[in-house]
């Protein structure tokens, strides 16, 4: 059996075992997952949050994570968002099953994560407990591809179950969203990062952590044998080019 929009962002058919296995493999590497994903640009986040037309009291960071506003959440995720915000509200559930009372937030944020949902489901949910006149955000770190060097080490971490990256020119599919007001904007930004650090973060990535061990060591060789060959990145502490893209939707009515 296969299924359509699970696993990539542009709607790409995954198998459903395969989509089941990625969705759920963050947790065994909680703590690398927050120690080495990139966050998104601060003016991103601002951006959303002043979507909501209203004074913003109550945000729920749907797929919360770890914290970084990213991520699929299981309990292992959980306890690393409690140790890195220990001020949040954090609450076990899923998007189809949101554990909130109806009108109960202005704000729904998904980081990077919207595409592991039933995204019918979700969008019901999500209507529910948005206040009138609150806002969704669906908010992806993309990478810059038009950096050579960033998208060639891109390619080259792809391993046997990678879906097709995401077009930058279209990184998220919004079909089904009929009625549904609609804004987009992108925002640049960069991260601190080493060879190291780098390799460390393809290997917090879903594709890479379900795959077995001998292809995900030669795949993280892949990569850190290419940075290691590059000027930009051979030494020391470099910057990698992002780019944070964020769709803000308020549903109809």
């Amino acid at each position: 059996m296969t299924t359509t929009g699970h696993g990539a962002y542009g709607g790409s058919v995954v198998d459903d075992d395969l989509w089941a296995r990625r969705s759920s493999a963050f947790g065994a590497a909680a703590r690398e997952y927050a120690e080495h994903r990139p966050g998104y640009a601060p003016a991103a986040l601002d951006w959303l949050l002043e979507g909501a037309g209203r004074d913003v009291h109550d945000v729920l960071d749907l797929a919360a994570g770890t914290g970084k506003l990213c991520g699929a959440l299981d309990p292992a995720m959980l306890a690393e968002l409690g140790r890195r915000v220990p001020s949040a509200r954090r609450l076990v559930g899923r998007a189809e099953a949101v554990p909130l009372a109806d009108d109960s937030v202005d704000v729904v944020a998904v980081g990077t994560a919207w595409h592991w949902f039933d995204t019918d489901r979700a969008r019901a949910e999500v209507r529910r407990v948005l206040r009138p006149g609150g806002v969704l955000g669906l908010v992806y770190a993309l990478d810059r591809t038009d950096v050579p060097w960033v998208a060639e080490v891109g390619r080259l971490a792809l391993t046997s179950v990678s879906t097709t990256p995401p077009d930058p020119d279209a990184p998220f599919d919004l079909t089904g969203w009929e009625g549904w007001e609609l804004e987009e904007r992108r925002f640049d930004h960069v991260h601190r990062r080493t060879a190291d650090s780098l390799t460390a973060m393809f290997g917090t990535q879903s594709h890479t952590m379900v795959v077995s061990p001998e292809e995900r060591a030669e795949t993280l060789a892949r990569v850190r044998a290419f940075l290691a060959s590059q000027p930009e990145t051979a030494e020391g502490e470099f910057d990698l080019p992002m780019q944070t893209w964020v769709a803000r939707l308020r549903p109809p009515g």
